[in-house]
């Protein structure tokens, strides 16, 4: 631009000075600039001129023939730019006819018009009168929880199948070409040379070797005259006398073979048209066979729907029956429960207060006993010079089961876990997935986590509750504020597994001890003492 202004300043002062010559000569050059320079714009980017071409066209414009036989597109951006943008239809013109351009070509950065390097694809289709084109974006595909999938199938077989998925949108001026179909499957489909193959039919000849079929007769004379004095004379009856004369004294194969050329020429069917005819009756007894299978099907479906009828009613009948007993049962079972809730609650009321008070003084002198048995556990272990352990066994309150627990110090102090002692030796457990497994060891391992128990105080029923949710489970009863059980009481459980409880169970007289889920069961229910048990322990 500064070289263009300083020519311009240069031509003022050349005129001003008369050189006409001069002025004339840069006058020149300065015209040959500036169309160097436009061409070089003009040319710069062939796809930028094409691009702001289709960007002037009007909406009714926007899909017009070139010179070039190509058919432009302006397909523009989606109405979104993103989902659900897709596809864009766009009005066909009267004066532009859609079958002569090719549709089923991928649409991608290698073709459109523009520059533009995005991985987008596209396609398109035509409505079927041929007044609608439709753009499709196909690199993304809907799936079945409304999302976006990448699509790398390109073929036209599956854009066609998964149509409806591809309604994802664009934000690029999509412009493109559409090349007029290839002219040359033209000789193709003129391959009429193939259907005019007359020679082949026209095999006479093969079919006029009669001779070699009629040198069969030497035997009679007089047919082999006959057949040839027919050509001079053409009348036919001749022929067909002599032709009537011939059987008795020539063999059937020989006639049939002689007779088999005449009726080709007489009008009658040939060889084709009576295999034909024979096929078509075939085909007749084919299909009134079917007719006759089918009706016999339809006999026997109607015989079905009856007996199907009848079952139906006969159920029908059956399961009204059966209404009728469970309602009956049901009445039953509802005044047998009411009768036996206010006989047991005649019996034993166990929300009385005055079984709630025989409780508490039953258990006021359990423990009055297990203090004086203590007071004399703490004379013992004066005489022998020890010091006193708060914690001596826990009691199951299911069976009164005593086991004997020992704390675990940390130096003076307990740290909160204790030993459990039975049958001689220490119990100790064993994680196994979700199960925990309880074994006796012989051998004493303080510093083993997994012979050590934790105790957890339960004082009402919604802490029994939180316990009991601790390992979730359909089949968990929850505690209820009006159930039988005496509270504070606690859990024993493996250090660590919170969700899990010592069991000591009585099945048939044989106590047990296992690890199980927390529930709504007495035998996981414990109180503390601080007197130990003495004798031998029958604990499997």
């Amino acid at each position: 631009m500064f070289i263009y202004i300083q020519i311009f300043i240069l031509f003022i002062y050349i005129k001003n000075m008369n050189q006409r010559v001069i002025f004339n000569f840069l006058l020149v050059v300065f015209i040959l600039l500036c169309l160097a320079t436009l061409a070089k714009v003009y040319l710069k980017n062939k796809s930028v001129r094409e691009n702001f071409f289709f960007q002037a066209t009007t909406e009714s414009q926007r899909i017009f023939e070139s010179g070039d036989g190509k058919l432009k597109v302006n397909a523009g951006s989606g109405t979104n730019g993103g989902k659900n943008g897709g596809p864009i239809a766009i009005d066909i013109p009267d004066n532009v006819n859609i079958d002569q351009y090719d549709i089923t070509k991928l649409i991608n950065k290698d073709n459109w018009i523009g520059g533009a390097t995005f991985n987008d694809t596209f396609r398109v289709t035509v409505s079927d009168n041929n007044r609608e084109l439709k753009v499709y974006r196909t690199d993304k595909i809907l799936n079945d929880a409304g999302n976006y999938n990448i699509n790398t199938i390109n073929s036209i077989d599956y854009f066609n199948e998964n149509i409806d998925k591809f309604i994802y949108g664009w934000g690029m001026n999509l412009n493109f070409n559409l090349d007029p179909k290839p002219t040359t499957t033209t000789p193709p489909t003129t391959t009429t040379p193939p259907t005019t193959t007359t020679p082949p039919t026209t095999t006479t000849p093969p079919t006029t070797s009669v001779p070699p079929t009629t040198s069969v007769p030497p035997s009679t004379s007089a047919s082999a005259s006959a057949s040839a004095s027919v050509p001079p004379s053409t009348s036919a009856p001749p022929t067909t006398s002599a032709s009537a004369s011939v059987p008795p004294s020539t063999s059937p194969s020989s006639f049939g073979g002689s007779t088999s050329t005449s009726p080709s020429s007489a009008g009658t069917p040939n060889g084709s048209q009576t295999k034909y005819m024979v096929r078509t009756e075939e085909m007749k007894e084919y299909i009134d066979e079917l007719k006759a299978e089918i009706d016999g099907y339809k006999s026997g479906t109607v015989l079905l729907k009856k007996d199907i009828d009848s079952s139906k009613q006969a159920f029908d009948g059956e399961a009204d029956k059966m209404k009728s007993s469970l309602q009956s049962l049901g009445e039953f079972h509802d005044s047998y429960s009411q009768e036996l809730q206010k006989a047991l609650q005649s019996n034993l009321d166990y929300s009385d207060p005055v079984f709630q008070t025989n409780q508490e003084i039953q258990e006021s002198r359990i423990k009055a006993l297990e203090s004086q048995v203590s007071e004399i556990e703490i004379l013992k272990m004066k005489v022998l010079n020890k010091q006193d352990s708060l914690l001596r066994s826990i009691i199951c309150r299911a069976n009164s089961t005593k086991l004997n627990v020992q704390p675990i110090m940390a130096g003076p102090n307990p740290t909160g876990s204790f030993f459990i002692f039975l049958n001689d030796g220490c119990l100790k457990f064993t994680e196994n997935g979700s199960q925990v497994e309880i074994t006796v060891d012989l051998e004493f391992d303080s510093t083993s986590d997994s012979q050590a128990f934790e105790l957890q105080l339960i004082n009402n029923f919604q802490e029994y509750n939180n316990a009991i949710k601790y390992e979730e489970s359909s089949a968990k009863k929850m505690v209820m504020s009006t159930d039988d059980i005496y509270y504070p009481f606690y859990l024993v459980h493996p250090k660590g597994n919170y969700g899990k409880s010592l069991y000591i169970d009585d099945v048939e007289g044989v106590s047990s001890v296992y690890v199980d889920t927390i529930k709504l069961d007495a035998h996981c229910r414990y109180r503390t003492s601080d007197t130990f048990a003495y004798g031998s322990c029958d604990l499997a």
